[in-house]
């Protein structure tokens, strides 16, 4: 996604935001949206980790996103839905 913050809200405006993550190729920075709730989130690892409660990082928080998508598929289409997650995700 562009950092241009007029293509944002564009996109924005034309999608319900019921889940998207949003984020340049630079990774420096993400937009998180869950049912019209935001946050941004940015900034060192070490910030995070202080930052995040504890079940948002490492395996607590993977185990919650499987959860939330439907625990009986494969562990192929669990690691399908997280792939675009893991530049994120904290272990």
């Amino acid at each position: 996604m562009p950092t241009d913050a007029e293509d944002i809200s564009r996109f924005f405006q034309s999608h319900y935001a019921s889940f998207s993550v949003l984020f340049p190729a630079d990774l420096s920075f993400a937009i998180h949206c869950t049912d019209g709730e935001f946050a941004v989130h940015a900034g060192a690892e070490e910030f995070l980790r202080d930052a995040l409660p504890p079940e948002a990082i490492g395996a607590q928080a993977t185990a919650a996103a499987i959860a939330y998508v439907d625990p009986t598929l494969t562990e192929k289409d669990h690691e399908d839905f997280l792939a675009p997650f893991r530049p994120f995700m904290i272990d």
